[in-house]
């Protein structure tokens, strides 16, 4: 049997390899991670800026208490706070029904109760980009960002950071 040290220094290695290639230059989309069906399924990302999907295998996995809208096909992912404020620019594109999609940051500590950290962007139009700014974050906790297909639009999207950063686990 593995002790809990020896597996949790693996997983810790391999997050620090994918944060590092990850930073080393130009990503693929979906790279190191597609989004997560689920808040609990999300994977954590070292890096926003420049990460990219779709969420044409999205489900219905609930609507969020502090959701601005209604969630027919949303998926997940999440990330460190470096800076207490974050400014991302989302561009979506290519959606099937021109509708676009929704977007906001939680807190969350059980993927069940969630606190809204950002504005609601409801939706950002097909071809377009909006402006989320999440603020009063803590530097070193992790928050999740949901996507959502406005009345099950399926589209793809990117995210630029135009202001604060985001950690690896190695940094957090």
């Amino acid at each position: 049997m593995k002790s809990p040290f020896i597996v949790k220094s693996f997983w810790l290695a391999s997050i620090f390899w994918l944060c590092f290639n990850l930073s080393a230059g130009a990503q693929d989309c979906n790279f190191p991670l597609p989004p997560g069906n689920t808040c609990g399924e999300a994977p954590l990302l070292c890096d926003l800026d420049g990460y990219c999907s779709d969420n044409s295998s999205a489900t219905n996995s609930g609507t969020p208490n502090a959701f601005c809208g209604i969630v027919e096909n949303n998926n997940w992912i999440a990330f460190i706070a470096g800076s207490t404020t974050l400014e991302i620019e989302v561009s979506v594109f290519n959606c099937v029904q021109n509708a676009g999609l929704q977007v906001q940051v939680f807190e969350t500590n059980d993927c069940n109760f969630y606190i809204s950290k950002s504005n609601c962007l409801n939706p950002v139009p097909n071809n377009s980009t909006g402006v989320m700014l999440a603020e009063d974050l803590e530097i070193g906790q992790i928050y999740y960002l949901m996507m959502d297909g406005k009345g099950g639009d399926v589209c793809e999207y990117s995210y630029n950071l135009l202001e604060g950063i985001t950690l690896s686990p190695a940094e957090a």
